[in-house]
C-alpha cells in the first residue's frame, strides 16, 4: 500500500527541524508528510492532528468524545486557467470596436468625401473631434450595455464594491485609446474593406492569442521571467491591455487571499494597463496630427515641389499653345492677377515612378467662361483639375485661382472652388437633403437659408423628388447630379466638373447639361470629358490635352476651322429616282466626296476640307434646281470625332464621340 502520509516528531540531528524548531522557539514540533500525489492528503493529515489532539485533551471517557475534527471539500470556483480564459472571452467583442471607426474614416478618405469636406472649408480639428465625440458616445453605450450584463448575471469580479469603478475605467481608457489607435492606422489602407478587417484581425491576434500566450507560459515556473518580458512589450498593444486588465479583476480574489495584492487598482491589476494606455492615447493623436494635418501635409509635398521647373515644350507645339503661354508669361509680367479666374503657368506633375502625368500646361479661363478639357482617359486631364482642386500639389509651375496661389495661399482658393470630382464623393447612408444641408453648414451657409438652397440646387439638377431618398438608393446618373449640385453650394467664382455627366443616358445628360449653362452664368466652369458632343454644347474654349500635353486651345469654331477635315452636306431630294444623277454630279464636282448615310430622298456626304465654306454652299446654289434638290445643309462636323480626328490621329489619339 502505498504511504500518502506520516507524521515525524521532533528530532535534534535534522538541521531543518532545528531550524524551523528555532523560528517558532520551541522544541515540541511535529511535522507532516505527505505524497503530493494525492491532492486532498494534506487537509487529511491535519485533520486527523487535530482530532488526535482534541481525544487526547479530553480523555477517552468525556462526553465529547463522539465529536471529531471534519474535512469538508470546496471545490475551487476557477481554476487560474478558467480565469485566463473567462478574461480573455470578455476582451474579445471589444477587440473588434475599433474597426468600425477606421472603416468610416478610410472610406471617406477613399470616395473622396474627405477632400471634398476639406475644399469647402472644414477644419482639421472639427472634422476629427466630430469624429472622435460620435465614436466615443457610440462606445460608451457599448460599455454601459456591457456593465449591465455584468450586473445581471452578479458577476461581482466585475462589477463588485470594490471593483465596479475599476471595470468601467478600463473599458472607458481603451476605446478612447483604441480609437485613437484605429485613427493612426487608417492611414495605412487605401480600401476601408481591407482596413476593418486588418485592424479587427490584429486586434483579436494581440487581444487574444498573445494574451493567451503570455499567461499560458506564466503557469509554468521555468517560464515566468520570459512571460514577464513580454508583457512590458504587448502593452504597448490596447487590446492586450483590456485583456490583462479584466484577467486581473478575475484573479483579485485569489491574490488578496494570499497577500500579493491590496486592491484592484495595484500596478499589477489594472495600474500598468491603465498607465500604458493613458501613454498611448497623446501618442496615438499626435501620429494623426503629424501625418494629416494640412501644414505637415503641405511641407512634405513642397518637398519634391519647384515653382521655377524648366517648361516642357514639344517639338511639334501648335501655335496657338504658343500664343497662349505668350500672353500668360505677359500678364505675368505686368502682375495682372485679377483679370483671369484661373491662370495656370507651366504646371507639371511628376509621380515618384517617374512618370509624368501632366508636362508643363499653361493657360488661363476668365470669368463667365465655360472652359474644357477635351482628351481620352490617361490625357492628363483629371489630374489637372486634382491639383487645381489641391488634391495633391504640383511638383512644379503654378497656379492661381481668383488671384490666390494653390501653393502658398491654399486656403483662399478654396473658398472660391467648387468642385464635383469624376467619381462621386456622396456618404451613402445621407439623403441628398442632407447631403447638401451638410455642405452648406461647411461652407459657413447660415442655416435659415438652407431650405432655400436645398430647393434651388434640387429644381437645377432635377433632384426634386429625391430629395428625402438615401444615397446609396439613388441610380448612377442622379448621383453624379447630386455631385453637381454640391459643387454649386455656396455659389463659388470657379466649379470644377470632371467629367460630370459620366454615365448618363443622353436625356439625362441633357438635363444636365441644362444645369450647367444655367450655373454657368454666375461663375466660371472647368469641366473635362471625352465626348466632342458635350463641348459642343457647353464650352466656350477647348483645349485638347494628348499624354500630359495642352496640343491645341482655342474657341470652338477656330479649332475646327483649323483642325477640321470635313463639310456634312445634307441633301433631300424631290424624288428617289434623281438620286444616280445627284451621285454623278458629285463625284464631278467633288471627287474625294464620301457617302457617309442616308438612303433613298435623303442622302449625307463628308467633304474634304480642300474648298471654302462659301464655295461649297454656291455650287449647290447654283444646281440645286437642276439636281432637283428640295433643301439642304452645308456644316462643319460637330457631332462626331471628325471635327478633330485629323489632329488627334496624328498624335496617336483617337476622340471620342458622343
Amino acid at each position: 500500500m502505498p504511504r500518502y502520509g506520516a507524521v515525524s516528531c521532533i528530532d535534534r540531528n535534522v538541521t531543518a527541524l532545528l531550524r524551523f524548531a528555532d523560528e517558532w522557539r520551541g522544541t515540541n514540533v511535529n511535522v507532516f508528510l505527505y505524497n503530493s500525489s494525492s491532492h486532498h492528503q494534506a487537509g487529511l493529515n491535519l485533520a486527523t492532528y487535530y482530532d488526535l489532539f482534541i481525544k487526547s485533551f479530553l480523555g477517552r471517557d468525556s462526553a465529547f468524545m463522539r465529536y471529531k475534527v471534519e474535512l469538508f471539500n470546496e471545490p475551487a470556483s476557477q481554476s487560474q486557467l478558467g480565469f485566463i480564459f473567462i478574461g480573455a472571452l470578455v476582451m474579445i467583442p471589444f477587440t473588434f470596436l475599433p474597426a468600425n471607426p477606421v472603416a468610416w474614416v478610410v472610406k471617406e478618405r477613399q470616395c473622396g468625401s474627405r477632400h471634398l469636406q476639406d475644399l469647402c472649408g472644414l477644419s482639421f480639428f472639427v472634422y476629427w473631434t466630430a469624429n472622435y465625440t460620435f465614436d466615443m458616445l457610440a462606445y460608451f453605450v457599448t460599455t454601459l450595455l456591457c456593465i449591465l450584463i455584468f450586473c445581471i448575471f452578479s458577476r461581482q469580479d466585475f462589477v463588485g464594491p470594490d471593483r465596479a469603478g475599476g471595470t468601467f475605467m478600463l473599458l472607458m481608457v481603451y476605446g478612447l485609446t483604441s480609437t485613437a489607435g484605429a485613427y493612426a492606422l487608417s492611414f495605412l489602407f487605401k480600401e476601408h474593406s481591407s482596413a476593418q478587417t486588418i485592424v479587427m484581425g490584429v486586434g483579436f491576434v494581440a487581444g487574444f492569442l498573445l494574451l493567451m500566450l503570455v499567461y499560458v507560459l506564466a503557469l509554468d515556473p521555468g517560464n515566468v521571467d520570459t512571460s514577464d518580458k513580454m508583457r512590458w512589450e504587448f502593452r504597448l498593444i490596447p487590446s492586450y491591455c483590456i485583456g490583462e486588465g479584466l484577467i486581473g479583476l478575475l484573479m483579485l480574489d485569489s491574490k488578496l487571499a494570499m497577500g500579493t495584492a491590496t486592491s484592484a487598482w495595484d500596478m499589477d491589476q489594472l495600474g500598468w494597463p491603465l498607465l500604458y494606455m493613458a501613454v498611448e492615447l497623446p501618442a496615438f493623436w499626435l501620429i494623426v496630427l503629424c501625418v494629416d494635418h494640412p501644414a505637415v501635409r503641405r511641407c512634405l509635398q513642397r518637398l519634391r515641389y519647384n515653382r521655377d521647373a524648366e517648361p516642357i515644350i514639344p517639338s511639334d507645339e501648335d501655335s496657338d499653345v504658343e500664343d497662349e503661354r505668350e500672353a500668360v508669361y505677359e500678364a505675368g509680367q505686368m502682375g495682372d492677377t485679377t483679370s483671369d479666374v484661373v491662370r495656370v503657368v507651366n504646371l507639371q506633375k511628376r509621380y515618384g515612378n517617374g512618370n509624368i502625368a501632366v508636362k508643363g500646361i499653361t493657360f488661363s479661363i476668365f470669368p463667365g467662361e465655360v472652359f474644357g478639357f477635351l482628351g481620352t482617359n490617361g490625357a492628363g486631364k483629371t489630374t489637372t483639375i486634382s491639383m487645381l482642386c489641391q488634391q495633391f500639389l504640383p511638383t512644379g509651375g503654378s497656379a492661381y485661382v481668383c488671384g490666390y496661389d494653390i501653393v502658398e495661399q491654399s486656403k483662399e482658393a478654396l473658398q472660391c472652388i467648387g468642385y464635383c470630382p469624376q467619381f462621386d464623393a456622396t456618404l451613402d447612408l445621407l439623403t441628398v437633403e442632407e447631403q447638401l444641408e451638410l455642405y452648406a453648414g461647411i461652407r459657413g451657409i447660415v442655416r435659415a437659408e438652407w431650405p432655400a438652397l436645398v430647393d434651388a440646387l434640387c429644381t437645377l439638377c432635377e433632384l426634386t423628388m429625391y430629395r428625402k431618398t438615401v444615397t446609396s438608393a439613388l441610380s448612377g446618373g442622379n448621383r453624379r447630379k447630386l455631385s453637381v449640385a454640391i459643387a454649386l453650394v455656396g455659389g463659388p467664382q470657379v466649379v470644377f466638373l470632371d467629367e460630370p455627366s459620366a454615365g448618363m443616358d443622353p436625356v439625362a445628360r441633357r438635363g444636365m447639361w441644362t444645369a450647367i449653362q444655367r450655373a454657368a452664368g454666375h461663375c466660371s466652369v472647368v469641366l473635362t470629358t471625352h465626348h466632342l458632343e458635350e463641348v459642343e454644347a457647353l464650352a466656350d474654349i477647348v483645349a485638347i490635352m494628348v499624354r500630359g500635353y495642352v496640343r491645341c486651345v482655342g474657341d470652338k469654331v477656330h479649332l475646327k476651322n483649323k483642325f477640321g477635315s470635313a463639310f456634312e452636306v445634307s441633301v433631300r431630294l424631290a424624288s428617289a429616282q434623281h438620286a444616280e444623277l445627284f451621285a454623278s454630279f458629285m463625284q464631278a464636282a467633288f471627287p474625294d466626296a464620301v457617302r457617309s448615310e442616308g438612303e433613298g430622298r435623303r442622302l449625307v456626304y463628308q467633304l474634304p476640307r480642300d474648298r471654302g465654306f462659301g464655295d461649297v454652299f454656291q455650287t449647290f446654289q447654283a444646281n440645286k434646281e437642276q439636281l432637283h434638290i428640295t433643301g439642304y445643309s452645308v456644316s462643319q462636323t460637330a457631332h462626331s470625332a471628325d471635327g478633330f480626328s485629323s489632329f488627334s490621329w496624328g498624335h496617336g489619339v483617337v476622340v471620342e464621340g458622343s
